[in-house]
């Protein structure tokens, strides 16, 4: 019986899913090697990169869907005067790194944003 040839969508699935060639190749009944031979193909690269992209846009989307309720807990627990001292300076603390790193994120946006306008760098 011959074997059937595994499409790159469902290699780079596997490889997404399972974290690791070795599990990938595994979890497909594939040799390891094969894995590898595609990786060195560029459509291969691209569509890999393209997933793994897409995948953390997802995981990133659904983190930011609870930033909001994360921060009312931080929030509530920094005005809880029956919380201890350090735990309620350890949530001011939270708050301002991530203010912090908030500006910082805005302000790299926004300058690669004028850089895109004046055609200095593209979109990938």
């Amino acid at each position: 019986m011959a074997r059937q040839r595994r499409s790159d969508e469902e290699i780079i699935a596997a490889i997404l899913e399972a974290g690791s060639i070795r599990q990938a190749a595994a979890s497909l009944g594939i040799q390891e090697r094969t894995i590898y031979t595609r990786a060195k193909n560029k459509e291969f690269k691209l569509l890999y990169l393209k997933a793994r992209r897409d995948l953390l846009e997802d995981a990133a989307a659904s983190l930011q869907a609870k930033t909001g309720e994360a921060i009312k807990v931080i929030y509530d627990l920094m005005k809880d005067e029956k919380v201890a001292a350090q735990t309620r300076l350890s949530c001011a603390e939270s708050i301002l790194r991530h203010a912090e790193k908030i500006a910082d994120v805005n302000n790299l946006e926004a300058k690669i944003n004028a850089l895109e306008d004046e055609g200095t760098i593209w979109e990938l």
